[in-house]
């Protein structure tokens, strides 16, 4: 499972204000033939070459090589970047790229203040976002390995977006269309380089038989929403769909003296006014909505962001570690969620159901001897809220709740059509918040899937059966949390995932991947 990391970095100098400065954004698909206009790109310019309308490196031998082009924008709008990237059967591990989403020098290698993307496509693909400072001191600040797809020829498209409360969120689809899945967020407070004239910078490093095998095109770096007048204008969402907004925490058994909480996660690139949303319950006689409790008029929730319901928030701020407390709004009370099980609704103010959460106590870590105070997190935005598998208890090391950010638990793996994937080869399940769970995440283009998932210990005897003729979605997570069958925890040492996926003509394929169990 990788790790979520908040790093804040200290403003440099003063804050922003009243900024005269011409705006200037990059935006190039290199359809005009070349890269020396509109927008000129300095640098290694040899390096380069402009090849099929893509932007290809053509260097002469093993180096380093950059192109860089002006950027100032104004770090009090939403800030978009993205890019498409391919490489061609790189045959070396010192073969990578990176994207420079600000520098402070035209020749990046010498910024004293810079944040960049840096991939190093492998096998399994690492992606890292890294802040470069003076002397060539590189931190990074988050990394996140993914599995390429064998059939797309190394391609990728990137999407960020950076807000002005400077949370950044990166999206990227492997094949290298626009089916973006979110794969990492963070946050990075820098402001006066945005504002000053800065440069977005591309970099390859490469080997004598890589020179020529990266393809970057599709360059974007822009204000997504532009502020004006302190007025945020950005696209606002008339119509709320199912699924534009999801249920992504629900405290249901809070500490005495507190309050139920609901998180919602909005899953468009649009702002939603929440004024037409209601929290509600699920009659099971009735079989239909009940309980409809409004949400603030003045609630208002951010592309990819989130904001937390509860009628006690001075509590939560007291006993929850609160990132962003500005995200967090009041109603008079909440629905009735019971401690053992319920249904947690968001609906329209006309009952039509956006997002449902059926939830037991049952779902939290086995081995919690005390679940009061302890939400429940979902695990992936991907996967279906109704997937049991896909919720887990909040981390102990980061309070047992996370309102108003990033889930504890949160595992979105990147997984390309007709592959399993079994992440990590470690795991601890020890509900610290890090490799807590083991997680086979796959996607299929094939329906009526069947699968068995066995695990066996070192000596080859059946340990746990995960599952027995599950019946496949398109895409889905399965999750083991180190239990054997009887019960208790496995010990520590190497065990085996066999997972047989069949169809109903018989048609069987096995997967088996060893993992292991260690313990603190």
């Amino acid at each position: 499972m990788k790790k979520y990391i908040v790093l804040t970095f200290a403003l440099l100098g003063s804050v922003i204000s009243n900024v005269s400065a011409q705006i200037i954004d990059v935006v190039d698909d290199f359809s005009d033939g070349d890269f020396v206009s509109s927008p000129s790109w300095k640098g290694d310019t040899a390096d380069f070459m402009v090849y099929d309308l893509q932007l290809r490196l053509n260097g002469s031998k093993a180096d380093t090589s950059y192109l860089s082009s002006t950027l100032r924008l104004m770090p009090t709008d939403t800030l978009k970047y993205g890019f498409w990237l391919k490489h061609n059967s790189l045959t070396s591990n010192n073969s990578y790229f990176r994207f420079y989403f600000y520098a402070d020098n035209v020749n990046p290698e010498y910024s004293t203040e810079a944040l960049f993307l840096e991939i190093k496509p492998r096998t399994i693909a690492q992606v890292a976002v890294c802040k470069q400072y003076a002397d060539g001191e590189i931190v990074t600040l988050i990394e996140q390995p993914y599995k390429l797809s064998p059939t797309n020829a190394g391609q990728m498209r990137f999407k960020a977006l950076r807000y002005p409360d400077g949370r950044w969120q990166l999206d990227v689809d492997t094949s290298g269309g626009v089916a973006f899945r979110t794969m990492l967020s963070f946050v990075d407070l820098t402001n006066d380089v945005l504002v000053s004239e800065c440069y977005i910078s591309l970099w390859c490093k490469y080997t004598s038989a890589d020179k020529n095998k990266f393809f970057i095109d599709d360059i974007e770096a822009t204000a997504f929403a532009r502020s004006q007048d302190g007025n945020e204008d950005s696209i606002m969402r008339s119509a709320i769909m199912p699924n534009d907004l999801l249920i992504n925490e629900v405290l249901f058994n809070p500490y005495l003296g507190g309050d139920d909480f609901v998180e919602i996660y909005n899953n468009t690139d649009s702002i939603v006014v929440l004024n037409k949303l209601c929290l509600a319950t699920w009659d099971e006689v009735g079989d239909h909505v009940k309980t409809l409790i409004p949400l603030p008029g003045n609630a208002v929730i951010h592309p990819r962001d989130y904001v937390v319901i509860s009628s006690n928030i001075d509590f939560l701020r007291t006993n929850y570690d609160v990132k962003f407390p500005d995200k967090m709004y009041a109603i008079s009370k909440m629905p009735s969620y019971p401690n053992t099980s319920g249904s947690v609704m968001l609906v329209l103010s006309d009952s039509t159901i956006i997002d449902r959460f059926d939830y037991n106590e049952d779902m939290h870590y086995r081995w919690l001897n005390d679940v009061e105070g302890v939400s429940l997190e979902r695990r992936s935005l991907q996967h279906p809220t109704d997937m049991e598998d896909n919720w887990h208890s909040a981390a102990k090391s980061v309070g047992w709740a996370t309102p108003t950010c990033r889930n504890s638990q949160a595992a979105d793996i990147l997984v390309p059509n007709d592959t399993f994937i079994v992440d990590p080869d470690v795991f601890s399940p020890d509900n610290d918040g890090y490799n807590d769970l083991l997680n086979i995440s796959y996607a299929t283009r094939q329906g009526n899937l069947l699968a068995n998932v066995y695990i066996f210990d070192q000596r080859g005897r059946l340990v746990k059966t995960l599952h027995q003729n599950a019946l496949l979605g398109t895409n889905g997570m399965m999750i083991w949390d180190g239990s054997a069958d009887d019960g208790n925890r496995c010990r520590m040492g190497n065990y085996v995932v066999k997972i047989e996926v069949f169809d109903t003509s018989g048609s069987v394929q096995t997967i088996k991947k060893v993992v292991a169990i260690m313990m603190k």
